[in-house]
């Protein structure tokens, strides 16, 4: 199958502009190097089930991954403690930050067992993978690009209070299931790998805004924008108890993942 030269190009100048020191070195480095480079890291099992540095200070901290996600633990060190346990060269793995949040970002080996692997102890840090592409655009090998996003990022709270409504976008499908329960955490993004969440935009966004945004949805959903409803939460009905933290994608916009009981819905509004 031919690959689309036009996707590769665009690929590559994504990974050139976030990790360019590591692509540049990749494409200059000899067959020799790139081969140790272009890892199976599946022998880390050893290190990993050994007392490594990373698990040492999650079973000290007690962050240990169970039932619950732990708290978000710094890029800083995380990126620190993942550089320790694998063989990474330091270009491949970068902080990267976003408008509310920050990202890590790796380069790896397009091998399934190392995604698997990084997800995990990064899922111990409290940090998912929101994005993962795999492309051969780098001598003719399959690297995988995949970011992590803070299970728990910065507090939106006071962004949330200088609201009177938070707006929600759903499929019209959906609207019976919020009136009876409200809205539920749920992980329907087939764009990014979520966690149940719910999503907002704040209050003071345009019209032109919330469209580009459901214009977006549609896009990936495969709906069209006349499925779509607008949703209008009464910021002062819910419960001091529900958390709000900010979106990483958006600058107006948040998440919770706590449930948002059907009294606090002022209205659903048809989408035109």
């Amino acid at each position: 199958m031919r690959i689309n030269e036009d996707y590769l190009e665009e690929e590559k100048q994504e990974y050139t502009e976030l990790l360019p020191e590591f692509v540049e070195f990749l494409e200059n480095s000899s067959e020799e190097t790139l081969n140790r480079i272009y890892d199976d890291y599946s022998w880390c099992k050893l290190i990993h089930r050994g007392g490594n540095i990373l698990q040492e200070d999650l079973e000290t901290k007690r962050y240990i991954y169970e039932e619950e996600y732990p708290k978000s633990l710094h890029p800083d060190v995380v990126c620190k403690n993942i550089k320790q346990m694998y063989p990474l060269e330091v270009d491949q793995v970068q902080i990267v930050p976003g408008s509310n949040t920050v990202r890590v970002i790796y380069l790896i080996a397009a091998v399934k067992n190392n995604a698997d692997m990084i997800i995990k102890d990064m899922n111990h840090c409290g940090w998912f993978p929101s994005q993962q592409v795999v492309t051969d655009i780098i001598r003719g090998r399959k690297w995988m690009q995949m970011i992590f996003e803070p299970y728990y990022p910065d507090d939106a709270m006071n962004d949330v209070k200088k609201n009177d409504i938070l707006i929600h976008v759903t499929p019209k499908k959906n609207i019976p299931e919020i009136q009876k329960y409200g809205l539920v955490p749920k992980a329907e993004n087939k764009k990014f790998s979520y966690p149940p969440r719910v999503h907002f935009f704040s209050g003071q966004c345009s019209t032109g805004f919330i469209h580009h945004a459901i214009f977006e949805l549609s896009l990936v959903s495969k709906l069209k924008i006349e499925d779509y409803m607008i949703v209008i939460v009464d910021v002062w009905k819910i419960s001091n108890d529900v958390k709000f933290y900010h979106d990483a994608d958006y600058e107006l916009a948040m998440f919770t993942y706590d449930t948002i009981p059907p009294d606090a819905i002022e209205s659903y509004l048809t989408y035109s």
